[in-house]
């Protein structure tokens, strides 16, 4: 066999480790008013979501909404599956079979 020369990487160079900040450290540069401002946003969106007279009122909002939706879906897939049904059933078109012999 005839061994081939092999070909060398070129060395890859290596970054410097302050071109970029984890976003752990680029928050810990903002000033701490952001941060608590932040965190009272926070807690504000959380009990919104948690408290169960908000949730109830936006269930009972849009389950009629998504009720008349889905009612419409299913005419209108339920027209379609009857249409393709009847159109397989009643399709039929009698044939002789090539391999029949009709004298006996």
């Amino acid at each position: 066999r005839i061994r081939l020369p092999v070909q060398k990487r070129p060395e890859t160079r290596v970054r410097s480790l302050g071109c970029r900040l984890p976003p752990a450290a680029s928050e810990s540069l903002l000033p701490p008013t952001w941060l608590v401002s932040r965190e009272e946003e926070f807690q504000a969106q959380e009990a919104g979501l948690c408290d169960p007279t908000v949730a109830a009122a936006l269930m009972w909002r849009r389950t009629p909404e998504n009720m008349t939706i889905l009612q419409i879906y299913f005419r209108q897939d339920r027209d379609e599956v009857l249409d393709n049904l009847l159109a397989f059933v009643c399709a039929i078109w009698p044939e002789i079979h090539e391999n029949y012999r009709i004298n006996g």
